[in-house]
């Protein structure tokens, strides 16, 4: 009979700790800040040198003063663009928000970046920054240089070359020896040529106000 009671008092003194832990636990989430979010629409953006670049949030508003503040990395750790945004009770609580690297306009390098946005909220008379960041890698690449096909020799001392197009690019350079020649397709007919002497020949994209590196090149002989 005594060893019955004690497993009753156990369960009741179980029971017990049981609705004060979970009364605790109720409170700590009632009494949780419910944190502003910043959400990107993709993890990772390639582009290309000299493009600026859109990179798009879907933002949850939840105080009545809120900013975001957005900060673009290089490779060595240092800023090279960033904005700071403010959000009020006026605002949408689901909204698309847009920050625009002007990579073409600061005159950004290939390389790797990363892009940190973070939100604050104002609460209790003070700024708070948000647990966590949310993060962006962004790959900037050079303009992909031509492939030269073929350069030959042409009856009349001519030399063709011809070559792979570059998607948007606006013209393209060919070197033909020590001159160069301007053509907005993606072959060319150098004239007036040396008989016997041997030109080497190479071409280059232009877009985004940007020239790309020389392609392949090939050496050719004028013989007719």
């Amino acid at each position: 009979m005594l060893k019955k009671r004690n497993r009753i008092g156990f369960t009741l003194c179980l029971v017990l700790i049981i609705g004060i832990i979970s009364s605790l636990l109720t409170c700590t989430a009632v009494g949780a800040v419910d944190e502003p979010t910043v959400a990107p629409y993709t993890s990772h953006i390639t582009s290309y040198v000299g493009v600026d670049i859109d990179v798009k949030f879907r933002l949850f508003h939840t105080y009545n003063d809120e900013r975001l503040f957005v900060n673009v990395y290089n490779s060595k750790g240092k800023i090279v663009a960033s904005t700071d945004d403010y959000f009020g009770e006026d605002d949408d609580v689901e909204q698309i928000f847009t920050f625009t690297w002007l990579a073409k306009k600061s005159k950004a390098k290939a390389g790797e970046y990363k892009l940190v946005a973070t939100m604050a909220y104002y609460t209790y008379g003070e700024w708070q920054l948000c647990s966590e960041d949310t993060v962006v890698a962004i790959t900037l690449k050079n303009i992909p240089a031509p492939k030269l096909k073929s350069a030959k020799n042409v009856k009349g001392k001519k030399i063709t070359a011809k070559w792979s197009a570059v998607s948007k690019a606006a013209k393209y350079q060919v070197k033909i020896g020590s001159k160069t020649y301007t053509a907005k397709k993606t072959s060319y007919t150098a004239k007036k040529l040396k008989k016997g002497k041997t030109y080497k020949v190479a071409v280059r994209a232009y877009r985004n106000k940007r020239w790309s590196k020389w392609s392949n090149s090939k050496k050719v002989k004028v013989n007719k």
